[in-house]
């Protein structure tokens, strides 16, 4: 089946970007088909390189890899004392939105960890981020996603001076 042109408008930027550098690089290889120079094979295994990354069999293969190997869930506790949740971003929005809402990696992470206490994991969630700007807090955004999803406010525990990764595991292992 050949790509419909709903696929073709369905493709984000950085695809775009992908595949007019994918038609560039065989422009340039067509134009010089007959050399037989060492940047004409560079050339080819860019082109090569970037066809196989954005070909879909090979590319998910290529993350399968790398996803086959974690872990599966246990069904039971062994043993954790709190579920823990970085935050990942924040998107200002722009009036009339709401002031601040959590960047998509931030709102999967709360997310899950709300999914998780919903389903059996009835652990303290400790929700960890640091100072945005003006009065927001990577940890309010946090509690409000979690809150809305019904985790009880007794049971979310928020760290909010961290402003990195490091500091958000020095920080919250001390209240633990």
């Amino acid at each position: 089946n050949a790509p419909s042109w709903n696929d073709m408008q369905s493709l984000k930027y950085a695809a775009w970007n992908h595949m007019l550098l994918l038609l560039m690089v065989a422009w340039a290889l067509w134009r010089q088909r007959r050399s037989p120079a060492w940047d004409a094979r560079v050339l080819r295994m860019v082109w090569l390189g970037l066809f196989l990354v954005s070909w879909q069999p090979f590319s998910t293969l290529l993350m399968g890899v790398l996803e086959w190997q974690s872990p599966v869930r246990p069904k039971t506790n062994p043993g954790v004392q709190a579920i823990v949740v970085l935050s990942g971003g924040l998107n200002v929005m722009d009036p009339p939105e709401p002031k601040v809402v959590g960047a998509l990696s931030t709102q999967t992470r709360t997310l899950h960890a709300a999914w998780l206490y919903q389903h059996g994991w009835r652990l303290p969630v400790v929700v960890t981020g640091g100072h945005v700007g003006g009065s927001q807090y990577f940890s309010d955004v946090m509690e409000g996603i979690l809150l809305r999803e019904g985790v009880p406010a007794a049971d979310i525990w928020k760290e909010s001076a961290a402003q990195s990764t490091a500091d958000s595991a020095r920080l919250v292992a001390a209240q633990l």
